[in-house]
């Protein structure tokens, strides 16, 4: 398997932070959109296949604040649940009281942060490469 870490962003469309009925705070949405091309990759576009997440093992998967593992958000299966359906990979974070998840809810609730995203590797062979009206896609 592949160790290189890839990254993608979400757009502000895609997850949004409620207050949930015991005064805590929720971050919902979707970390991965399936079909939905993204922006150019230096030189390709990409697809994200239905199928990509059907072996992943996502047991133990952090959320984090801009992928730093000394922010932990939630963690798969107690504080962060993980689900795929037919748009894509759905994911729901119930944030703690540290002050920096705090902090973080406000500033999506105030718009300030407007955009989430995903780590990931691929599986050797897991992707797959094509020309479309002169453009790379992967």
């Amino acid at each position: 398997m592949k160790n290189n870490i890839e990254r993608r962003n979400v757009s502000s469309s895609e997850f949004e932070v409620r207050e949930a009925e015991d005064g805590s705070y929720i971050i919902e949405g979707y970390g991965a959109v399936f079909g939905s091309r993204s922006k150019n990759l230096g030189g390709f576009y990409e697809y994200i296949d239905p199928r990509a997440f059907k072996e992943a093992d996502t047991s133990g998967t952090v959320a984090l604040i801009n992928h730093d593992n000394n922010y932990v958000l939630g963690r798969s299966p107690n504080t962060l649940q993980l689900s795929v359906d037919e748009r894509g990979l759905k994911y729901k974070v119930n944030l703690g009281k540290q002050s920096y998840a705090q902090d973080l809810y406000e500033s999506i609730k105030r718009g300030d942060i407007s955009s989430s995203s995903f780590a990931f590797t691929i599986a050797d062979g897991g992707d797959s490469w094509e020309k479309r009206d002169g453009e790379l896609i992967r």
